[in-house]
């Protein structure tokens, strides 16, 4: 079954989505002039778009927050998404240990320059993908979009949709947004909790921004997983 929750309708998501197309648009952007701080980065993302078209129709719809996902949890529904997070992340430090020939250090060489290489990274960039893109994409895409497609397909065809939608949103990236987005719709049904969700998503987040910073070549494979 799927979780219990306030009607949401297909109108209020099928817009949300059309506004995001057109405001995201590169010709678009390209005519909004805003100043190069954090704050005007962060404002002009499609995640702070996302969470605010969630916040409204919430409002709008007068969803309680146990009906939307955000009610009181038991601490044994975070044990799965922090599994399941930390796997990648542990796989890619024994990886490198084996590439570079079990050098036994706090942390591989390769693993120490991308960490060096993130520290290098814009804060709004840091902030989008590790603090904002959980709650917000999380909030629209299995929040409203799901469970909207839910209301009219079964759970299975409604993960299966709402997740190729999540992956398209995502550009060049596809497998690994396609992926959470399944994962994440299972963890919704069984636990019918935004919170655990948001760890996954953060977690596969931090696995995406290590895997993408890695400066040995002979890892780059390593990339491909999750793209």
């Amino acid at each position: 079954m799927s979780p219990k929750s306030q009607h949401i309708g297909l109108i209020a998501p099928y817009i949300a989505l059309l506004l995001f197309a057109l405001l995201f648009h590169e010709k678009v952007q390209s005519y909004i002039s805003l100043p190069e701080s954090t704050i005007f980065r962060i404002l002009n993302s499609p995640q702070t778009f996302f969470l605010i078209f969630s916040l409204i129709l919430i409002w709008i719809k007068k969803i309680s927050p146990s009906a939307f996902g955000l009610g009181k949890v038991q601490a044994r529904i975070f044990l799965p998404p922090l599994w399941i997070g930390l796997l990648p992340i542990l796989l890619v430090i024994g990886f490198t240990y084996i590439c570079e020939g079990f050098t036994f250090t706090w942390l591989p060489k390769t693993l120490r320059e991308s960490l060096r290489m993130i520290q290098n990274l814009p804060i709004s960039e840091l902030c989008l993908l590790l603090l904002l893109a959980p709650i917000a994409e999380e909030f629209f895409f299995r929040g409203v979009l799901l469970r909207a497609f839910a209301e009219k397909k079964s759970w299975r065809w409604a993960s299966l949709i709402s997740s190729i939608v999540f992956a398209l949103t995502h550009s060049d990236l596809w497998m690994g947004p396609f992926a959470l987005g399944m994962v994440n719709a299972y963890l919704l049904q069984r636990t019918q909790s935004l919170y655990p969700l948001m760890l996954l998503h953060f977690l596969v987040n931090c696995w995406g921004i290590l895997a993408m910073n890695l400066p040995n070549k002979s890892l780059h494979w390593i990339e491909m997983l999750f793209r």
